[in-house]
């Protein structure tokens, strides 16, 4: 899929690693879907919350593509959503069975999981859906790692499965985590899982599937649903049941790091964020230009 060139100034004081480092992920916004309220919400580095988008049907999973659209699960109408960066909203597809989790591939191929349906969608960058994968417990979480397999948090078995990219299923994870709706790799690629049902945080050994407690200290989870790595390698997590988004530090500590401002009922939490290896830096006097930026998944990317 072709990038798509955007400029970024910045004020001098700022090196060269500060604008192309990992802090510079972690200070892109976070976008959140607001499950009762039916509105995705923006999220600033400093936890400050703004309407982005409204107009959904109890959305659920977030996902953005190489060119910075936000895609939307809506799990009432069974649709997703397309929301360009300026907020405005369309009909990309119709997927049956009450769509949950979305993740892309770098291909530019959005999967989806389908929570009555007991599949997973594959949907082209053209509008086309197909079923991938089947045999499915209500799935909804879904994240992918640099080799192309999905991995499923199937809510009803409390189990976490592992498809590959030929749509084969295998079960990875088979007990430990009960309803295992929101997933997500680190840099390193662990994989970490939200237990809603069990307010709680644990890591994943994708090649044994041990279970470990990870969230054990600070701010009491509270139903957590998606969950989302910003770029200094904090988790962020969408604390349904008090409307808030919680940060859980590389150690475990969790804090909150957003409430109020339109968060309701939270669900899936994203981060689209200028890819720093395929910038250019530009000198200009008393000012720093990044251009040729493209947008990236976190998380989906090689390096």
């Amino acid at each position: 899929m072709p990038s798509k060139p955007i400029a970024l100034i910045l004020g001098i004081g700022l090196s060269v690693g500060a604008i192309l480092g990992p802090q510079s992920a972690g200070a892109a916004n976070l976008y959140v879907s607001n499950l009762t309220a039916n509105t995705v919400s923006q999220v600033a580095a400093n936890g400050t919350v703004t309407a982005f988008a409204s107009g959904f049907s109890a959305p659920r999973g977030l996902a953005f593509d190489a060119l910075g659209n936000l895609y939307v699960a809506n799990s009432s109408s069974s649709t997703v959503s397309k929301v360009t960066p300026g907020g405005v909203v369309s009909t990309f597809a119709t997927v049956g069975g009450q769509p949950a989790g979305l993740v892309f591939d770098t291909a530019g191929n959005l999967y989806v999981t389908t929570n009555t349906g007991n599949t997973i969608a594959k949907i082209t960058s053209g509008g086309t859906v197909t079923t991938f994968a089947s045999g499915l417990s209500h799935p909804q979480g879904l994240t992918i790692d640099t080799s192309g397999n999905l991995y499923v948090g199937n809510d009803f078995n409390n189990t976490i499965s592992k498809v590959t990219p030929g749509g084969v299923v295998s079960t990875l994870v088979a007990s430990g985590i009960n309803t295992p709706d929101g997933l997500a790799f680190d840099s390193g690629g662990t994989l970490y899982s939200s237990s809603f049902s069990g307010s709680s945080i644990f890591t994943v050994a994708t090649g044994t599937g041990t279970v470990t407690p990870f969230a054990t200290s600070g701010v009491s989870l509270n139903h957590p649903f998606g969950v989302a790595f910003d770029g200094s390698g904090d988790l962020m997590v969408a604390n349904y049941s008090s409307s808030s988004i919680l940060m859980v530090a590389p150690g475990g500590v969790v804090t909150t790091f957003a409430s109020g401002g339109g968060l309701s009922g939270v669900y899936g939490v994203a981060y689209a964020v200028p890819e720093p290896s395929s910038c250019a830096l530009l000198g200009l006097g008393t000012l720093l230009v990044l251009v040729g930026c493209r947008w990236r998944r976190r998380g989906l990317l090689k390096a």
